[in-house]
Order: C-alpha cells, then sequence, then structure tokens
C-alpha cells in the first residue's frame, strides 16, 4: 500500500478564532491565493509540527506513541507576520500568515515528537530545533505588487490550541 503524507499540528480549540482566522484570509487573499488558503472544507487553521508519510494502518500506533503529549492544551500568542518568499516548486509565490511566539515548551514538544518518529522508522519532513519555524499560513500567494498586507491585530490575546494527526498534502492542507 502506498504512503499517504500526513500532518501532527496544533489546532486552534476556539470555534470564533477559527472562523475570524478563516474569514480574514478569504477576505484579504482569495483574489491573490496561489493554491492553497484557509478555509472551511481544505485548509484549516494549524501550527505544524511534524509532516511524515506513513501507511494508514500504522497512525493507531503513531497516535498511541504520541497521544500523552496532547493530554494537555496549548497557550498559543501570536508575535508578527510573516512574508516568505517560496522555493523550489513554490518559487514565484509568498507565504503569509502569522508568527507564534517562541516557546521552549513548543519547541520541546516539536521535537519529542519527531524523535518518537525517528525511533518507529518515520522520517520528519519539518526542521526541528533552530531551524523550526512555528507558524500559521493565511495563504500561498501569487508575487503581486498590487498586494497590500494590511493585518487585523491577532496579537492581542493568547489563543488555547490542543494536538492533532490528519491526512496532509505537499502543501500543507
Amino acid at each position: 500500500m502506498s504512503k499517504q503524507l500526513y500532518n501532527i499540528a496544533l489546532v486552534p480549540i476556539e470555534s470564533n478564532f477559527v472562523e475570524n482566522l478563516i474569514k480574514y484570509a478569504q477576505e484579504k487573499f482569495l483574489k491573490y491565493q496561489n493554491g492553497y488558503i484557509l478555509s472551511n472544507n481544505a485548509a484549516l487553521p494549524h501550527i505544524t509540527l511534524c509532516h511524515f508519510y506513513s501507511n494508514y494502518e500504522d497512525l493507531v500506533l503513531i497516535w498511541q506513541l504520541i497521544a500523552k503529549e496532547f493530554i494537555d492544551t496549548y497557550l498559543i500568542e501570536f508575535d508578527g507576520v510573516y512574508l516568505n518568499t517560496g522555493s523550489n516548486e513554490h518559487k514565484g509565490s509568498i507565504w503569509s500568515g502569522l508568527t507564534m511566539r517562541r516557546q521552549a515548551k513548543i519547541d520541546q514538544l516539536q521535537a519529542r515528537i519527531c524523535e518518537v518518529l525517528s525511533i518507529h522508522s518515520y522520517k520528519s519532513l519539518t526542521s526541528t530545533g533552530e531551524s523550526y519555524f512555528p507558524h500559521l499560513t493565511f495563504a500561498r500567494l501569487q508575487n503581486n505588487p498590487a498586494l497590500k498586507y494590511q493585518y487585523e491585530n491577532f496579537f492581542t490575546k493568547s489563543y488555547l490550541f490542543k494536538g492533532s494527526l490528519g491526512v496532509s498534502n505537499k502543501i500543507g492542507e
């Protein structure tokens, strides 16, 4: 059986926050999006901890190995926005979203999950350590000079997130 791409991620708990993120992305970026934008039916708001390939049959074992990490919720603060130029197959695009205030607790969580997967012969496709970039993506955008970047203030409070394991694809949906 062929392997599928999966994502272990933190997802927002508060439905109003999820709705606000999706609404914002759709209103500000829909006409500039280039194959990825937050929505209710494809790309849900999330902070990736680890992308990896696996057989569907192994997911129960994988969840059992990491579930204890997600007994608690995680309080996340966003501290800025990012506009990163795409590379490789994303060349010519710009990724846009929120940067997360760096927390040792989240960095350690991410490292532990990647280590558990590695011990069980699953290769993380997500960088760890200082190279790990915790963020929440709004959209992949066309590199268009007419695009105006006006961000709502998502920085005034912290938001609760919980762990999840889900199907993904090469652009993170």
